[in-house]
Parts: structure tokens; C-alpha cells; sequence
């Protein structure tokens, strides 16, 4: 069964999304200010719905403290923080993006595990992504961009994915749920075919994030 982390996320989609996998055990949700989660219960219901689920365990604190004194008890963290200040990298949730938290989230992972955050768009700040990935490649053999359409982010929603096993591959869907599934899950964005395409980049993309192994072509 699987240990979830989330850092952040406060309005519950995250959370809403994770326990619609029924291997997921239990959901740790660190979230800084409690005032964000009441106001989107109450005028987000659809989305921060799952708060009560049995399965969740909730913290009000300091995500990065938490990650600090966390070892070895996550197989999947997601990082749902808000952008950085690209004006001041001491400021705001720059340091979810800094080399010190992402030596504490390996440690945090269990053996094998898998983190997720947000990302800049390739469009807008290549180089802060490929910073990214420089970073995150001196912690693990498998580190990958994927994009998503989100309306409200323009140029699109980027991810970054790493992994601490060599033999994982983002590319390729676990699950290949049927129509009738996918129904059943309420899944309105999210399909096999959405997810192989999540990680097809634009050439210019492809050649500055992977430059020696080609990930969009093999």
C-alpha cells in the first residue's frame, strides 16, 4: 500500500485526486495556513471535498520543517506550493525549489519512492527549469518534465518528476483504466492517452532538458 505526502495544497484538489487511487493507505497533507482550507471548503466544495476522508491525515504547519523530521516515510510526495518570487529567491515558497528541502524530501522517500511539483512553463522560464533539473539530477537517476492544460496558467502548467529508482518510467501509464473506470472516478481531464502526451515537448524544450538521452524520442 502506498504512503502519500502532499506539501501545500490547500484547496483540496490534490487531495481529492490522490484517494481516487484505492492503493493509496494513508494521505499526509502539510498545509501552512489553516484559513486556506476553510475558505475553500466553503466556497470551493467540489474541489476541497475530501477533507473528512478516514484515509487523511491534516497538519497545520511548516511543510518544510516537516519534511525536515520526516525519514524514510513517504513512496510518493507532491509539492502543491505556490510559484516563487522570481524578484527575491529568499522570499515566499522559493525554498520548496532549493537544493536543501529537496535533500530532505529524499530522505523523506522511502525506497523507490517518487516527488512531484509544480513547474514553470517551457515557454517563459526555460532556464529556471533547466536549473531545476541540473539540481534535482545530483539527487536522483530519474528526473522528467511533463505539461498539462490549465486554462488560468498561460503557456500551460509544467511538472517536475523524480524518482530515486533508476528503472521508472514517467512515460508510461500504470494504470490503463477503461471508459467505464474512468467514469466511475469522475476523471474529467486525466486518460492513458493524456498522460503519454503530457510528456511530449516542443523540440527546443527537448534539446535543452535532455540533451544526451533524447527522452521525446525513444
Amino acid at each position: 500500500m502506498i504512503k502519500v505526502l502532499i506539501v501545500g495544497g490547500g484547496d483540496g484538489g490534490v487531495l481529492r485526486e490522490v484517494l481516487k487511487h484505492d492503493e493509496v493507505e494513508t494521505v499526509t497533507q502539510v498545509e501552512i495556513d489553516e484559513k486556506v482550507v476553510e475558505v475553500c471548503k466553503k466556497y470551493f466544495p467540489t474541489m476541497a471535498c475530501q477533507y473528512n476522508h478516514p484515509k487523511l491525515r491534516l497538519h497545520f504547519q511548516d511543510g518544510i520543517e516537516f519534511v525536515k523530521n520526516s525519514k524514510n516515510m513517504f513512496d510518493i510526495i507532491i509539492n502543491d506550493c505556490t510559484d516563487r518570487d522570481l524578484q527575491d529567491e529568499s522570499s515566499g515558497s522559493n525554498p520548496l525549489f532549493q537544493l536543501p528541502y529537496w535533500k530532505n524530501l529524499k530522505q523523506a522517500l522511502r525506497p523507490g519512492g517518487i516527488i512531484i511539483q509544480q513547474e514553470e512553463s517551457v515557454f517563459f522560464h526555460l532556464d529556471l527549469i533547466k536549473k531545476g533539473f541540473e539540481m534535482c539530477r545530483s539527487l536522483f537517476p530519474v528526473v522528467n518534465y511533463a505539461s498539462a492544460y490549465i486554462p488560468s496558467f498561460c503557456g500551460g502548467q509544467g511538472f517536475r518528476l523524480c524518482s530515486s529508482n533508476p528503472d521508472v518510467d514517467f512515460k508510461e501509464p500504470i494504470h490503463k483504466w477503461s471508459f467505464e473506470e474512468r467514469k466511475k472516478r469522475s476523471l474529467r481531464y486525466y486518460n492513458q492517452n493524456v498522460h503519454k502526451a503530457a510528456f511530449v515537448l516542443p523540440e527546443f524544450a527537448d534539446q535543452a532538458l535532455y540533451p544526451e538521452d533524447d527522452f521525446n524520442k525513444q
